[in-house]
């Protein structure tokens, strides 16, 4: 349970950052803030699972800059 509660305010936390990057014009207005904060939550999880099992930096720093790409 702790680590749901933990992943919510995560969540909500970068939601919000979403939302100020908006108001202040650095994030398109077209984005979805809570779809793409619980996107990148899915990416940053996933970037730890394969660097936990076949670290190759080239291969996640590579899905790293496609996911970051998203906030351009």
């Amino acid at each position: 349970m702790k680590l749901f509660l933990d992943r919510t305010a995560l969540e909500v936390a970068l939601t919000s950052a979403l939302i100020r990057a908006q108001a202040q014009g650095e994030l398109s207005g077209d984005r979805d803030p809570r779809a793409l904060a619980r996107f990148l939550l899915v990416v940053l999880q996933g970037l730890r699972v394969v660097g936990k099992g076949a670290p190759d930096p080239d291969r996640l720093r590579d899905a790293a800059r496609q996911a970051l790409r998203l906030l351009d």
